[in-house]
């Protein structure tokens, strides 16, 4: 019991110093440097990127082994919008005050430049598997486009533990909201787990059509009931 202590201490104290000074480094570092390489790419292009991107996808079909644009956007989101967005901003906030928010805003905008340069190189860099479908991502351009070919295992193998320790905190979440209505965390974990792997072992088509029926309508539920706690505490 005391080694795992110390095991977890030490990844404590390593992710908050992560987590810091060497992260805004980065973020905006990197950020900073992909803009001006770019030439302001995300500030000059936005109307193009609007209009060929989410206006251009409303309605559009996929085609077979291929999913449409508005599949890409919300398979997309669906892997971006989460219980990290909602608690991390709420403690931002906690911690910093509303002017967190004007900071997430103005990284966020120089970070689009490192967003556009990842996804220039899983596009370029991807390839189709035995069943026809594009396969790629980092695990994919870290090994071909950069020098170091361990690197795509290596960040396959710290994304798989991650996801471990992610999956186990969304099922924990959901587990101790529904409970408060006498639904066993057991039972609801249990019953999100078979519906999680039906979807992933349908490979990304499946998951597509998945997330381009839920990804609205739980934006929708959560913008409705950010309206209504504002309301309820508009004094």
């Amino acid at each position: 019991m005391q080694i795992l202590s110390s095991i977890v201490n030490a990844i404590v104290a390593v992710t908050n110093w992560l987590w810091g000074i060497p992260m805004l480094v980065i973020i905006i570092g990197g950020g900073l440097y992909c803009t001006i390489r770019l030439g302001f790419l995300q500030f000059r292009k936005f109307p193009y990127i609007m209009k060929n991107t989410i206006f251009k996808s409303l309605g559009q079909k996929g085609e077979d082994g291929k999913i449409s644009g508005f599949q890409a956007v919300s398979t997309a989101l669906a892997s971006t919008l989460g219980m990290g967005n909602i608690v991390g901003v709420a403690l931002a906030i906690a911690y910093g005050g509303p002017g967190a928010i004007f900071w997430m805003w103005l990284v966020a905008l120089v970070a689009c430049a490192i967003k556009y340069s990842e996804v220039m190189m899983a596009l370029k860099f991807r390839h189709k598997n035995a069943a026809g479908e594009w396969v790629g991502g980092p695990m994919t351009y870290l090994s071909k486009g950069t020098p170091f070919k361990w690197l795509g295992p290596l960040y396959g193998i710290m994304f798989l533990y991650a996801m471990l320790f992610t999956g186990g905190a969304h099922l924990s979440a959901i587990g101790d909201t529904v409970s408060v209505y006498g639904i066993s965390t057991v039972a609801t974990s249990a019953v999100i787990t078979v519906v999680i792997e039906l979807v992933a072992f349908g490979g990304i088509t499946r998951l597509a059509k998945v997330t381009e029926k839920l990804v609205p309508s739980l934006s929708v539920l959560y913008i409705l009931g950010g309206l209504a706690v504002i309301a309820v505490n508009y004094r």
